[in-house]
């Protein structure tokens, strides 16, 4: 491989996702889980509809923007993503725990499947994903054990 080839390479995987996804905006939410308030971003497609809904739990201690540019950059390809912070992270009151990000995740599947929700951003209820980003995605994990 040329030199050139392998610089203009490297710069390409250097270049943050978000750097490269700078059109979509978020909108910071809040919804209550467990009796306190859990805040987040919510990257609403950009396109007319959505394909989907991704929930992504950020990983340890959580993520007060953006996991890794995600958010902005599927909002791109006309996925919505949901990112919070679990209780105790990043201006979401109440204590840490892996209980409590269990029932988070919960609270907020259920916050999106609200029919102000569905409607504002366009949320198909039967076409949420739950992802995880490191803690996030081993307590993702444990949400797909519990009965609904």
């Amino acid at each position: 491989m040329s030199r050139r080839l392998l610089i203009a390479v490297l710069a390409l995987i250097a270049i943050p996702l978000s750097v490269l996804s700078q059109h979509a905006q978020s909108v910071a939410v809040e919804f209550l889980s467990g009796g306190v308030c859990v805040r987040g971003q919510f990257f609403p497609s950009v396109g007319d509809s959505s394909i989907g809904t991704l929930l992504l739990v950020p990983g340890w201690p959580g993520n007060p923007m953006d996991v890794l540019g995600l958010g902005a950059f599927l909002a791109e390809r006309d996925i919505n993503v949901l990112m919070f912070n679990p209780r105790g992270m990043h201006g979401s009151e109440g204590t840490t725990s892996f209980a409590h990000a269990l029932e988070d995740i919960e609270a907020a599947l259920a916050w999106l499947k609200q029919p102000e929700i569905r409607e504002r951003f366009k949320v198909d209820a039967n076409k949420i994903t739950l992802g995880g980003y490191s803690w996030g995605g081993g307590i993702r994990c444990g949400v797909s054990g519990i009965p609904r």
